[in-house]
């Protein structure tokens, strides 16, 4: 009677048990989301993937366009020989011989002029007559003429020279006579320089004629006279101007000062262009080349009066369009772009792949949350069993202690409780483990509040999941092959491959390249701005441009054994059929694992559909065992096998299940549906658990 008040609590501390769970629940999908996040193999397959944009962005980078801008100097310092020292020592030597010409011609000038008193007389036609000055102006009848005569060889300044003109003969038109008296030998060959010559000499010759006509009538004396005063006068002028070339020559000559030993020549270039290579393989630069060359004396003021280079700078500003054309290879298209053809699908690659380790890192922590899943229900169905067993152990002592029924059933009650009690700690110590392994998948390793409070949800949830058509295997591995993230992978590497092998084969042949150039160029020739000054070259550029020029260069390349280009196509082809072999291998594989897990997840559903029956049935058994107790129709062993049995179909159920949740979260995983469909260039951190609900086809 006992007994059968006490069996009804039964149920309650079933369900009390249940209640009393806690921690924190975590749903599949935030377990998934959590491993994406922290997982530090996701974390490198997408170091990969960013390795590999910057590999492409390198070869990309190829194909900029390039400003630049390039400056070269060249100073040189040599000695001076050759005709440069030739025309130096030239120089100097006519300034000498026209300084020593000039002064002995002035001499012997002057000596002729005192000879005749020309140099003394007063009464001079370009200086007037004494007797007619008024006030030191001319007469009445003459005409004022005032020349400056400017400054001497040091600088001096002259004076004017006071002319008084008879207006009556117009001398004024008159040339000056003696301003080119350059009588040596060579100027006698010369017609022109020695008609001068001898116009200086008959002059002369005409004054001392003049001189003698004296006394032979005072008309004729009168124009004796006045000719004779007009020839002195130009005699006068003749010898100044003698002078003055002398001085002239002699100054020049101090000037130049000794002969230079060294001279310097500099070579300014700077070019300013912009380089852009094109995928078919052509080159264009257009450039803005400036170029200044200077020759300079060592020791000299950089002008030409003082013993400088007679050589003016030179200036030229040129405006340059060149192409490169590639004519072999397929016009270089096919071996210029391998790089980044290659890398391009490389990377693409590297993106499949960081999704791909989404889904095994994804696929790992669903086992271990399955595996907590039924570690934590195992505790609670255990515990539900200790909680009777131990409601049975003390009615069962209550009726013993009431003498009505034998003390060996006690044993037997507390060896059940013990049983359990054993099995319920592995259990427990199972969920720790499970928790563990399930924080280390997600990430959550050290943090010991957040994995001991780890739950997972119940398996009930997931009993309902739409079932797998055995039959529908190649559907599955046509799917999976054509989703599968590894299989696009491993297609884009051996493009990639291919890629690098077709532009090998290519290479091999010989190169034939035409480069063409076409420019405009302006010149400035200056002894005033030197090699840096800007003005040249504006001087240059904004001056006359001629043009067009053009030029072509034509190279043909022919290697002789070709090794190195051979080796590469090697490699390439090993390399192509290393990739090809992989491909082919990984979808052999991932179609027998199809195959394999489709059927295995058919047998472990219809297991699980098994043990389901199974355990309503126990439990009714269970709950029959329990009414007959009441009644005393069956005896307390009996009742508690009943109750073992019920925890024994439970715990089959609960490893059915994960078996079943396992198979599928596999199936699902190899058919590339685990996560949501986000492409093959997906970022893995943002994609989630596709849900169970939803069929794999």
């Amino acid at each position: 009677m006992r007994l059968a008040c006490a069996l009804p609590l039964a149920g309650g501390v079933w369900l009390a048990a249940a209640a009393a769970a806690g921690g924190t629940t975590l749903t599949a999908a935030d377990a998934v989301r959590e491993t994406l996040a922290r997982d530090p193999k996701v974390a490198q397959a997408l170091a990969q993937v960013a390795e590999r944009r910057g590999q492409n962005l390198e070869f990309t980078g190829s194909f900029d366009g390039t400003a630049f801008v390039d400056a070269k100097v060249d100073y040189q310092r040599q000695a001076l020989a050759g005709e440069v020292l030739k025309d130096e020592r030239k120089r100097r030597i006519q300034l000498d011989l026209v300084d020593r010409f000039f002064s002995n011609a002035a001499r012997d000038l002057e000596l002729r002029l005192r000879e005749q008193n020309a140099l003394s007389d007063v009464n001079s036609l370009l200086f007037g007559r004494s007797e007619e000055r008024q006030g030191g102006n001319c007469g009445v009848s003459q005409t004022e003429v005032r020349i400056d005569l400017g400054a001497d060889i040091e600088g001096n300044p002259q004076g004017e020279v006071f002319l008084c003109l008879d207006t009556a003969n117009d001398f004024g038109s008159v040339r000056a006579i003696g301003t080119d008296v350059q009588c040596s030998d060579e100027c006698k060959a010369d017609p022109e320089c020695s008609k001068e010559c001898d116009i200086s000499l008959e002059s002369l010759r005409t004054l001392l004629f003049f001189a003698n006509l004296e006394g032979l009538g005072t008309p004729l004396e009168t124009m004796a006279h006045e000719s004779r005063a007009l020839l002195e006068d130009q005699a006068r002028i003749a010898l100044r101007l003698v002078r003055l070339v002398a001085d002239g020559a002699r100054y020049a000559r101090e000037r130049l000062g000794g002969l230079p030993e060294e001279h310097e020549l500099i070579d300014f270039t700077t070019q300013v262009g912009y380089r852009q290579r094109l995928r078919n393989g052509i080159g264009i630069t257009p450039a803005l080349e400036f170029r200044a060359t200077e020759e300079n004396f060592a020791g000299k003021l950089r002008i030409v009066a003082f013993g400088d280079s007679e050589k003016s700078n030179l200036f030229t500003s040129t405006a340059r369009l060149t192409f490169d054309l590639p004519l072999g290879k397929n016009r270089g298209m096919t071996a210029v772009r391998a790089p980044e053809l290659a890398s391009a699908e490389n990377l693409r690659a590297a993106k499949a792949l960081a999704v791909q380790t989404a889904s095994d890192q994804a696929l790992e922590t669903l086992r271990f949350y399955w595996e907590l899943a039924a570690a934590e229900e195992r505790v609670a169905t255990l515990e539900r069993s200790l909680a009777v067993k131990i409601q049975i152990d003390d009615a069962v002592g209550a009726l013993i202690d009431a003498g009505e029924m034998p003390g060996v059933e006690r044993l037997r009650s507390r060896a059940q409780v013990a049983q359990t009690q054993s099995q319920l700690a592995s259990a427990r110590q199972q969920v720790v483990n499970a928790r563990a392994e399930l924080a280390r998948a997600i990430g959550l390793e050290g943090e010991k509040a957040k994995v001991d409070g780890l739950s997972a949800e119940e398996l009930a949830a997931y009993a309902a999941l739409p079932a797998v058509d055995s039959t529908a295997a190649t559907a599955l591995i046509e799917k999976a092959l054509a989703r599968r993230a590894d299989v696009f992978a491993n297609d884009r590497f051996l493009e990639a491959n291919r890629i690098l092998e077709r532009a090998a084969r290519f290479n091999l042949k010989p190169e034939v390249n035409l480069a063409v150039n076409f420019s405009y160029a302006g010149l400035e020739e200056s002894f005033e701005e030197r090699y840096y000054d800007l003005e040249g070259f504006w001087k240059a550029a904004s001056g006359k441009l001629a043009g067009p020029s053009y030029g072509v260069a034509l190279r043909f390349t022919v290697p002789v054994g070709n090794n190195e280009a051979r080796g590469r196509l090697v490699q390439a082809e090993s390399k192509s059929t290393t990739a090809d072999i992989q491909l082919g291998d990984l979808r052999r594989t991932i179609a027998n694992r199809v195959h394999e897990i489709a059927a295995s997840v058919d047998r472990a559903r219809r297991e699980v559909d098994a043990r389901r029956e199974a355990l309503e049935n126990q439990q009714k058994t269970v709950d029959a065992s329990l009414e007959r107790l009441k009644y005393g129709d069956i005896s307390v062993i009996d009742t508690l096998t009943t109750q073992d049995q019920l925890t024994e179909a439970k715990l089959a159920w609960i490893e059915a299940m994960r078996a079943w949740l396992e198979l599928e979260s596999r199936l699902r995983f190899e058919t590339n549906t685990l996560l949501v469909d986000g492409g093959f260039e997906a970022d893995p951190r943002s994609l989630a658990l596709r849900p169970f609900d939803q069929p794999v086809l």
